[in-house]
């Protein structure tokens, strides 16, 4: 579930004026639902909303930007990766040169076929 959808649910259940617990509890309860989001940043959204915050989007805040998941480096791993998709994440790191966070974000987010 996208992170707009889980602030949008986290939004709906305190507007039926759920506690941050019984929204937790629910939401783990829900069928094929992993993790709703770090606690920490769901507790974060459940103050927000209770304090008056409207919007479901983050707000827009200072910081460098990533540089590991542009296009060139999400069009290497796709190639590598329909070329053998049976390379380790491991083997990538090793050929594209980022991080395994980062290989791990371009195939979840980016080439989820």
């Amino acid at each position: 579930m996208s992170k707009f959808k889980q602030r949008a649910n986290t939004n709906i259940m305190h507007r039926l004026r759920k506690s941050a617990s019984e929204t937790v509890s629910f939401t783990s309860n829900l069928r094929n639902y992993k993790q709703f989001q770090r606690k920490q940043a769901f507790y974060e959204w459940f103050s927000k909303f209770r304090g008056g915050y409207e919007s479901l989007e983050d707000e827009s805040h200072s910081g460098r930007p990533s540089t590991s998941s542009n296009e060139r480096m999400v069009e290497q791993v796709k190639q590598l990766n329909r070329s053998d998709r049976r390379m380790a994440i491991d083997e990538l790191v090793q050929e594209v040169g980022i991080c395994h966070g980062s290989i791990y974000t371009i195939l979840s987010d980016y080439l989820k076929d």
